[in-house]
């Protein structure tokens, strides 16, 4: 079986590789037909682009830690601390529902860019998966030093 390496939507004489091993090699193209690395300024751009990319991950999974706390904090203080007085069953049960919602809209968004960025990866390109490493680290460095408890 013969399998060829050349994309249709390419002029003819002008070949997209889609490598299968690390390379750092400025000819590649990343998840869309339009987004090309040709040279040493386009892999500039694309490296930038994806450091963002990835710090972008890291606060989606910050926002999600934030709002699970925010909502154990909340479920925690309807009762006093003297066992008085508890927030109406019903009402509890909204908050608990409106929480659960936007932690699933949340865990869709970073599973959605993570996949996203693991596609960005399998570009191959030893300059683009060290940036989408540094990004990860970065973001981790800003975000992950928030969700410690003292």
């Amino acid at each position: 079986m013969e399998m060829k390496t050349t994309m249709k939507h390419m002029p003819m004489g002008k070949r997209r590789h889609m490598w299968m091993w690390y390379h750092t090699v400025a000819d590649d193209t990343v998840l869309f037909k339009n987004w090309f690395i040709t040279d040493a300024g386009t892999m500039v751009w694309a490296c930038v682009l994806v450091i963002l990319a990835a710090i972008l991950l890291e606060f989606i999974k910050y926002l999600r830690w934030a709002l699970k706390r925010k909502s154990d904090e909340s479920t925690n203080s309807s009762v006093s601390k003297y066992g008085g007085i508890e927030m109406p069953a019903r009402a509890a049960q909204s908050g608990r529902v409106w929480s659960h919602l936007s932690q699933t809209v949340f865990y869709f968004m970073q599973l959605l860019w993570g996949y996203v960025l693991m596609n960005i990866y399998m570009t191959f390109s030893v300059w683009i998966c060290l940036s989408l490493c540094l990004g990860l680290a970065i973001g981790h460095f800003i975000f992950a030093s928030r969700t410690s408890t003292p």
